[in-house]
């Protein structure tokens, strides 16, 4: 059957604060096998819209993206977050990110999953990680990521990121790199909230 995935305000503490970072974003799923077939991310403020359909590539604005070409994960730049649960889990991205920060170029931490996935699918960003996100929060990005020549997991390289705890997007190049460095998942795992 088909799904239709609605997160209406992805980066709601951004929004609450006045920043510009929040998205309206949408995808179309089959189910099964849960396989993102359409996908929107709007960012109004940021005056940016991204949108894919399976097979037709990424827009930005219309105009088509990609993924970028960095090569080596030590020139890379990367953005994450960190679940509003993070305290109720052992899984808090905290190690994970004190690790990268050292072994990358950057780290990012832009409040908005969809618009951290989007940045991936326009080259901006090299990769993204994080725990804890709901599938609303999910689905969109990963097919601008996807139909941008990017790469979309779980933490151990496999297709359960939808309904799974971690997703690792990036531009295919430095994947395997960066889901290296990640901390092995331990668990349990709260019910993501959306963000």
């Amino acid at each position: 059957r088909w799904t239709w995935v609605v997160d209406p305000l992805d980066g709601t503490t951004n929004y609450a604060h006045g920043l510009p970072a929040y998205s309206v974003a949408l995808a179309l799923v089959r189910v099964p096998p849960g396989r993102v077939e359409v996908a929107v991310v709007h960012a109004p403020r940021l005056g940016e819209t991204y949108s894919a359909r399976r097979g037709g590539g990424t827009l930005l604005n219309g105009a088509p993206v990609r993924v970028s070409d960095t090569e080596r994960l030590g020139d890379a730049l990367l953005a994450s977050g960190f679940a509003y649960e993070r305290n109720r889990t052992p899984d808090d991205n905290v190690a994970n990110w004190g690790r990268l920060v050292m072994a990358c170029r950057d780290l990012r931490r832009g409040g908005s999953a969809s618009i951290d996935l989007a940045c991936v699918a326009a080259g901006r960003h090299d990769g993204f990680w994080e725990l804890h996100l709901a599938p609303w929060d999910k689905a969109p990005g990963s097919l601008l990521v996807e139909e941008a020549g990017g790469q979309v997991t779980d933490h151990e390289g496999g297709a359960s990121w939808l309904e799974g705890p971690c997703i690792v997007a990036t531009n295919g190049r430095v994947h395997e790199a960066l889901r290296r460095e990640l901390e092995p998942l331990r668990g349990p795992w709260p019910l993501a909230a959306p963000h």
